[in-house]
């Protein structure tokens, strides 16, 4: 099998970097786009075992949804034509899922990072997803609570990886926020 991820995708991947690319859309007036994102922003420590860490995972997201709702901001799962994700934990899995969704020769390329920011305004804590006002909280832990919340509930439902961050003395602030990978486990009653 051809790769498709060169050594420099492969490395910004283990470094948590997202990688995209436009495809050729598959109906008029749309656009398809194909996006990896990774949780491997440095691997977080697990309590009580200093030395083993978390491996990175990735989902890789290929979407196509008309050009009005892209320009809007607004392709996610529900609004799209078509849309797949791949929750995949390891390089080959990617290779797979991509080789899978682009019917195309593809260049990734680094995308700036989805983030949800908190910053306290005037005694409220107010929480941005991608530079839009998505709620206030009273405290911080609240805004924290709603905050994870949110990102995991983006990373289940489109497959995207948002950085955590806080803005403390006008300095964003990165924290080490791994996506849980519990709903992709089958329970069996």
């Amino acid at each position: 099998m051809r790769r498709i991820l060169t050594d420099f995708n492969i490395e910004a991947l283990l470094r948590g970097q997202a990688l995209g690319t436009e495809l050729t859309p598959r109906r008029p007036d749309h656009r398809r786009r194909l996006d990896i994102f990774s949780t491997g922003h440095g691997a977080r420590v697990l309590p009580g075992e200093s030395q083993q860490v978390d491996p990175p995972r990735f989902s890789v997201v290929c979407r196509e949804a008309h050009q009005a709702i892209v320009a809007a901001g607004g392709d996610s799962r529900y609004s799209c034509a078509d849309f797949e994700v791949a929750y995949v934990a390891t390089i080959d899995a990617v290779e797979t899922a991509l080789s899978e969704m682009a019917d195309e020769s593809i260049a990734l390329l680094p995308m700036m990072p989805h983030r949800i920011l908190l910053r306290e305004e005037h005694g409220q804590w107010r929480i941005e997803q991608d530079g839009l006002h998505i709620a206030s909280e009273g405290t911080e832990g609240s805004a924290w609570s709603f905050a994870y919340a949110a990102a995991q509930f983006e990373y289940e439902v489109n497959g995207i990886v948002h950085h955590v961050l806080i803005m403390r003395d006008g300095i964003a602030h990165r924290q080490a926020w791994v996506p849980d990978h519990d709903f992709l486990e089958i329970v069996e009653d």
